[in-house]
């Protein structure tokens, strides 16, 4: 830190003050020195954890503005804001909602059995048949999952980017799951 004057050059330094740092960690470095200690503790430890926890967690889900959302959603299937990044709405809706599928699934589509499983006379799928089908379905439905949390990985950005073919691996997963709602989307019940 140093006086500021007319002329330093490539100092920085805030408008209006008289003093200019070599740089911006050592700006930053010395206002965090100059604060109080107690409210160094309050920001710190009491009013921000407490602040961010009523704001993100309570107050951003019932806000006014949010109800129109919700009402958009419950009228038309969708709200205006779902529309900002559809493919970050897909993903969040769309693994829930096949992990339920897998896991609380009552029926099985006819496009996840295989005639040489087994056929009674009358052409039905047999009890093995079902056991077979049940599980290739749940691995389709493990694939899709798969892919799609690959997905939401690449949005957050949470994964190795800096580890050789680490996003190509990840875009890879995502298409075939995407190649598989797709083979089997008539068949995507339960």
């Amino acid at each position: 830190m140093k006086k500021h004057d007319e002329n330093c050059e490539g100092c920085v330094s805030t408008v209006g003050e008289d003093v200019c740092f070599s740089d911006i960690k050592e700006m930053i470095d010395y206002r965090k020195s100059q604060r109080n200690w107690f409210v160094v503790k309050w920001e710190d430890y009491i009013y921000y954890p407490i602040y961010r926890c009523i704001v993100w967690k309570v107050w951003d889900k019932i806000r006014p503005g949010k109800i129109k959302h919700y009402y958009q959603r419950a009228k038309q299937g969708y709200s205006y804001m779902d529309c900002w990044s559809i493919d970050h709405h897909l993903v969040e809706i769309l693994i829930p909602m096949f992990e339920n599928m897998k896991r609380e699934h009552s029926s099985i589509s006819m496009a996840f059995y295989d005639k040489a499983d087994g056929v009674d006379e009358d052409g039905n799928p047999t009890e093995e048949a079902g056991v077979k089908a049940e599980q290739r379905m749940k691995n389709v439905y493990s694939e899709i999952i798969y892919g799609l949390k690959c997905a939401k990985l690449i949005h957050d950005s949470d994964y190795d980017y800096e580890k050789e073919g680490e996003y190509e691996r990840l875009n890879q997963s995502v298409k075939r799951s995407f190649e598989l709602i797709g083979e089997y989307f008539f068949s995507l019940w339960d």
